[in-house]
């Protein structure tokens, strides 16, 4: 992962309270992310796994590479969205009162975004 995904994924997983989490305790207490250490990814992906088990698995996205000259020397970049609207279901600033109150769970929607990245 490229390092502000890193830096994302790491600041998503210090709400995860988990045993891969708990392993690094520094990312509790520290607020300068360049001296951090990584949590593994696959551990974190793990334990979501095991909070998402009662879920639909995840939508699988296909990825479309549009350049015609695949010699292209240049690295492929993927773009995330935060649609900050779904972010206001979770806060309870809205009125979308037929929205499931499990898809409002953060200990859910966090996983789901780690999943993502």
């Amino acid at each position: 992962m490229g390092n502000g995904t890193s830096r994302l994924y790491s600041a998503l997983a210090k709400t995860v309270n988990s045993s891969a989490a708990a392993q690094h305790p520094e990312y509790l207490v520290s607020t300068d992310p360049e001296h951090l250490e990584p949590i593994d990814p696959k551990e974190l992906l793990e334990e979501c796994r095991a909070v998402l088990h009662t879920r639909p698995p995840r939508y699988q996205r296909d990825f479309v590479d549009l350049r015609t000259d695949c010699s292209s020397s240049h690295s492929p970049i993927r773009v995330m969205q935060w649609n900050i609207l779904a972010q206001a279901l979770g806060e309870g600033k809205d009125n979308f009162v037929q929205c499931p109150v499990e898809a409002l769970k953060w200990e859910e929607r966090k996983c789901l975004i780690l999943e993502e990245i």
